[in-house]
């Protein structure tokens, strides 16, 4: 399913750009028709891409379980209480931020929709660590610091999930009709094209 997806995103990209290119930018007729929709569905497949990388999934791209996420939470907090037993002096500077899990306060649409500038956020508070750390402790401090993005990203994956799969289908029942739609217009569109440029010749 993972390598269908990067196919369908190449191809997603490669073939509207052809399409772009063929129309000499005129947008007349059922041409013009067609160019609009298959910008719309261009753009809602990058909407959708986003929303579907907020659903965590394996390598292989299958959404895992419930149970799987918490084992992996779990996994991420016992590595991180691993670290901190024993690095003591660090731990005095990362507790709190270690610690704390991530804020309860912003609702399932910024958790889904939002999570990038959560992540900007996040990464500009752990550079200030990382000042505070120095230079002795960059490799300890960059061990930690994975460890604990990715907990906070599970976590947040988790509290989400109900709103992003649903997000997700709604999605999917928008794109594949207006996908469709556009194929079916752009079959009458070449058939129109060979009739008129070399039946009528």
């Amino acid at each position: 399913m993972s390598n269908w997806l990067q196919f369908h995103i190449i191809t997603g990209l490669v073939g509207p750009f052809l399409i772009l290119l063929h129309s000499s930018w005129q947008y007349n007729g059922l041409a013009g028709i067609l160019t609009i929709l298959m910008l719309v569905v261009v753009i809602s497949g990058f909407f959708g891409r986003y929303i579907y990388t907020a659903i965590p999934r394996t390598a292989d791209g299958v959404e895992l379980a419930d149970w799987e996420l918490e084992e992996k939470i779990q996994a991420a907090e016992n590595n991180i209480q691993t670290w901190l037993a024993a690095h003591p002096d660090a731990a005095l500077i990362l507790e709190s931020e270690v610690t704390n899990l991530p804020e309860t306060s912003e609702s399932d649409t910024q958790l889904v929709l939002g999570r990038a500038f959560i992540d900007l956020v996040d990464r500009s508070k752990w550079r200030r660590l990382e000042k505070q750390m120095g230079s002795d402790l960059s490799v300890q401090f960059n061990q930690i610091r994975k460890m604990v993005q990715t907990r906070n990203v599970l976590e947040r994956q988790k509290r989400s999930l109900a709103f992003s799969r649903r997000l997700l289908s709604i999605w999917h029942s928008l794109h594949v009709p207006v996908g469709l739609a556009l194929f079916a217009i752009a079959a009458v569109h070449m058939g129109a094209a060979i009739y008129y440029a070399t039946l009528l010749r």
